[in-house]
């Protein structure tokens, strides 16, 4: 057993409680949380780092030196984290069952033996306003695959999509 030095297990064990808590609040009784669909759009990870910064700033002033706050700081790292492993991470193809989910498939379609870059042909755009607008003709790299959608990353680097009936697997 760890001799833990700063508590450590102890406050694992609360971070653990404060989270299952956050679960059963008024505003995560539907199906899904809104930080689901900010993840969804691209934007989880600046949501995440912004709620860190916005609560460890908070700290002190609002409420005094509240813990909650500390709490909410560490609740919003693991969800940084929680994005960067779902965006960054290398999809192990020896174990499916545990690698990131880039689609609704166990196993993506384009999958085989032999390594691959996923990447699309953008063929059209009639929305000027679509992040792909300006890459008719050119392909884009894509990180996994919705129904419809190809997800891929913009060029700000945000994760965006594009619709299968404008592009195609190259």
């Amino acid at each position: 057993m760890i001799d833990y030095k700063y508590n450590e297990e102890a406050l694992i064990n609360e971070l653990q409680e404060y989270v299952d808590g956050t679960y059963e609040q008024h505003y995560s009784q539907n199906k899904f949380q809104a930080t689901e669909f900010i993840i969804d759009g691209g934007h989880g990870e600046g949501f995440a780092l912004g709620n860190i910064l916005k609560y460890s700033q908070r700290y002190g002033k609002k409420a005094g030196k509240n813990r909650n706050d500390l709490l909410k700081v560490l609740h919003y790292a693991l969800i940084a984290l929680h994005v960067h492993d779902k965006e960054h991470a290398a999809v192990d193809t020896t174990d499916w069952d545990h690698a990131p989910e880039y689609s609704m498939n166990p196993v993506p379609e384009w999958y085989d033996d032999e390594p691959k870059v996923n990447q699309v042909l953008i063929q059209k755009c009639a929305d000027p306003m679509k992040w792909y607008a300006d890459k008719v003709g050119k392909v884009v790299d894509v990180i996994g695959e919705e129904a419809t959608e190809f997800k891929a990353r913009d060029n700000g680097g945000y994760i965006n999509f594009i619709s299968k009936d404008d592009a195609i697997r190259v």
